[in-house]
């Protein structure tokens, strides 16, 4: 029988409960557990502690992403699969990070597993924002520029399975990553998702920015 690991992470800029963050235990108030068991499923549940401790907004969703990350690997080494509930973003780079994490103990080695992940991203927004080029302040906006090595490389790093020489870089692996539904952008986040090389189905009635294919 399968077993889940279902990791609640009910947070949002760090903070416990606030704002989407309140997500994660909305979507379990309407018999998740009850449901996924139904269907002949093992469920271990696991939710992130709190972070307070932490400073800052980037101090705190920094430590949310490494936790996860662990939480992450620790089920696939087990032979589970994570489930992530997540209230923020930032999750995508935390279980990117944590399958990577995973695979690299499997074999033996210290970083990374290479860049061996695919993505399908259904998401309005494309998060590939860095600090340079970030217009609205968001934070949560930046983390698929995370993963490629482009922003916070320091504190990246801390973030286990995370490796800045290449297992993420979809400039050269671009054919593994596919954006669906990208429709509430900036002209400057437009033209970053298709220079970048990253394959994508627009969403509603948008097309590529002029003279650029996506």
């Amino acid at each position: 029988m399968s077993t889940i690991t279902l990791i609640i992470s009910p947070y949002h800029t760090g903070l416990h409960a606030h704002r989407v963050g309140k997500g994660p235990h909305h979507i379990l108030s309407q018999n998740l557990l009850a449901q996924l068991t139904s269907l002949g499923l093992n469920i271990e549940t696991y939710e992130i502690p709190r972070v307070d401790d932490f400073e800052g907004e980037i101090g705190r969703s920094f430590e949310v992403m490494r936790r996860t990350s662990l939480a992450v690997s620790e089920a696939v080494e087990k032979g589970n699969w994570p489930l992530v509930l997540s209230g923020n973003c930032m999750a995508s780079v935390a279980v990117a990070c944590g399958l990577e994490h995973a695979q690299a103990q499997a074999q033996g080695q210290k970083k990374g597993g290479r860049g061996k992940l695919g993505f399908i991203y259904f998401d309005s927004h494309d998060d590939l924002d860095s600090p340079d080029v970030n217009e609205n302040g968001y934070f949560d906006a930046m983390g698929l520029s995370m993963l490629r090595g482009e922003s916070w490389k320091l504190l990246m790093n801390t973030v286990p399975g995370y490796d800045p020489e290449s297992p993420f870089d979809y400039r050269s692996n671009k054919n593994r990553f596919l954006y669906v539904g990208l429709r509430d952008q900036s002209e400057l986040q437009r033209e970053r998702v298709v220079e970048a090389g990253m394959d994508s189905i627009w969403g509603g009635n948008l097309n590529p920015p002029d003279g650029l294919r996506g």
